[in-house]
């Protein structure tokens, strides 16, 4: 572990790198198809023609919509032509705050809760410009044009929304606000509330694909919400089997709620939990929930708490501190020291992150090796992701088997890039 030791920081000049990458935009949308109730084909004939509705007002061709080849649920959007783009500015502009510029950057709508400023001349269906502010001096209510160089051009849409119901009536403020039309990024998102599928991040898809759930298996998925997951395991388990998933109490509501739209019927059972503390002592039967016997699940998929820091578009500065990046690294091995325990012998783990830092992916597979010797690192199969990083704790045998989603190259031909991610693979010794 001594070269683990010491890389315990990320040096300015790796921040730097990844704070530009995080910056960028990914070049397509990506969607799981519910493959419990349609065929891929059938929910890419169902966007197209949903996508043909919902831009019925002056695009000639849309979006390329096809099934990736190594992940066969998820259907990848491509872009909207540039030369089909509106992208002069209008006289009415709606300013958001950076989350949701990040959001309309994806493709997606403006909700209400993200708006922080109109102009009093803007009525419902105004063509209006929209923009994020991103240094957060944008006061709520702002009702002139907001003059600053942290003004990002996000695109151009239409109001939905008037000022007065925005900031003024005692309605509640949610619902969407402007619905985008020309996206600066080109990029566009299905309906996300259909039984058709959901939006979801493509390495978020591979990592289900590398933990490869059976029908019949007992699974665990240690922090379950909002249950992108939870659902993928149980579609790929085609609802027959246990998938326990785990998350706060203030969370598990989202699970059930995915699992619902998604048709999950038979498999998945929700408990509120902290998976650091879900070890019990002596044995219990299963479906009485946490705490649960040591040796007791096929397979778990860690997808720990972390850093964020390979959120992508970045928009508000998400690198951590090194005090911080610490503090998460401590919670990421307090989930792994539970996993090791709950699993059965001959079972699988997967350790996933939405982080970019070292210190939260190769240095915690590292750790992981050296404290739990029950364990061994395997191929991170299908393998699609880049190597992991030198230097941080892995050899070079061990930097195959890992993945890492982000600044360095793919090892396929996948054309899809998305956001910051990493996955390891383990197998508990018989």
């Amino acid at each position: 572990m001594s070269e683990a030791n010491s890389e315990l920081s990320t040096s300015s000049a790796d921040v730097a790198e990844m704070a530009e990458w995080c910056q960028r935009v990914p070049n397509c949308t990506t969607f799981r198809a519910n493959t419990l109730c349609y065929s891929v084909e059938e929910c890419i004939s169902q966007l197209g023609e949903q996508f043909t509705k919902k831009f019925s007002y002056g695009f000639e061709k849309l979006p390329d919509i096809y099934a990736h080849d190594l992940i066969p649920e998820c259907v990848v959007i491509g872009k909207i032509s540039d030369d089909m783009l509106d992208l002069s500015l209008k006289k009415e502009e709606v300013i958001v705050d950076a989350g949701c510029g990040a959001a309309v950057l994806r493709g997606s709508n403006v909700y209400a809760p993200g708006v922080m400023g109109m102009l009093p001349s803007t009525k419902v269906n105004s063509q209006v410009s929209l923009f994020a502010d991103l240094t957060a001096s944008c006061l709520k209510g702002y009702k002139r044009v907001f003059d600053s160089d942290g003004k990002l051009f996000l695109g151009n849409g239409v109001a939905i929304r008037s000022r007065r119901e925005l900031f003024n009536d005692a309605s509640p403020k949610l619902g969407v606000a402007v619905e985008l039309r020309h996206p600066v990024s080109g990029l566009i998102m299905p309906d996300l509330h259909s039984s058709l599928g959901v939006l979801q991040n493509f390495p978020s898809m591979v990592c289900v694909r590398v933990l490869d759930p059976k029908p019949g298996e007992i699974v665990l998925d240690m922090c379950a919400a909002p249950g992108n997951k939870t659902t993928h395991i149980g579609t790929l388990m085609n609802d027959e089997g246990l998938v326990i998933g785990i998350d706060r109490k203030s969370k598990v509501h989202l699970v059930a709620a995915n699992c619902a739209v998604v048709n999950l019927k038979k498999c998945v059972r929700i408990f509120a939990a902290d998976s650091t503390k879900i070890v019990a002592d002596v044995k219990r039967q299963i479906e009485a929930g946490p705490p649960f016997a040591v040796d007791t699940f096929d397979k778990i998929l860690l997808d720990a708490p972390c850093s964020g820091t390979g959120l992508r578009p970045m928009l508000s500065n998400r690198i951590t501190s090194e005090a911080r990046t610490r503090s998460f690294s401590h919670l990421q091995k307090l989930f792994v020291d539970n996993a090791v325990r709950l699993l059965k012998p001959g079972g699988t783990l997967v350790y996933s992150t939405c982080s970019v830092l070292c210190e939260e992916n190769e240095c915690l597979v590292a750790w992981t090796l050296d404290k739990y010797p029950e364990v061994k690192l395997v191929s991170a199969t299908p393998v699609i992701g880049g190597a992991g990083l030198p230097g941080c704790g892995l050899n070079e045998e061990q930097r195959m088997l890992v993945q890492r989603f982000g600044m360095n190259e793919t090892r396929s031909n996948s054309a899809v890039q998305s956001i910051g991610f990493f996955i390891a693979k383990f197998v508990k010794n018989v």
